[in-house]
């Protein structure tokens, strides 16, 4: 896994096509958990504590699935992920500006 540079969206891209398709997944999924009782009540700093940890916790726990069950790749996944925050942050931003209306779609 190599750092990239920010790249745009490009829907003919096999990974960016399943990559839109599990983001709109997980948008919908959170729905549900947006209208739950318990999450409702929390102020928005702990909404966002809890989607935040529990999302980035089962990203993490799934690439580790794909991986061999050891501390190099387990390291690996990590820088992985954490270097792609700015890519991860640049397309929600060009999607929400872009869809105000619904960025489930």
């Amino acid at each position: 896994m190599m750092k990239e540079a920010l790249k745009p969206f490009d829907r003919q891209d096999e990974v960016d096509a399943l990559a839109d398709l599990i983001r709109i997944h997980v948008a919908n999924i959170a729905v549900g958990i947006f209208d739950a009782g318990r999450f409702s009540k929390l102020p928005a700093h702990k909404q966002i504590e809890a989607f935040v940890g529990g999302g980035l916790t089962a990203v993490i726990g799934v690439a580790f699935a794909m991986v061999a069950n050891n501390e190099d790749a387990h390291d690996a996944i990590e820088s992985f992920v954490t270097d792609y925050v700015p890519q991860a942050r640049a397309l929600a931003e060009s999607i929400a500006s872009s869809n105000k209306d619904n960025f489930f779609q």
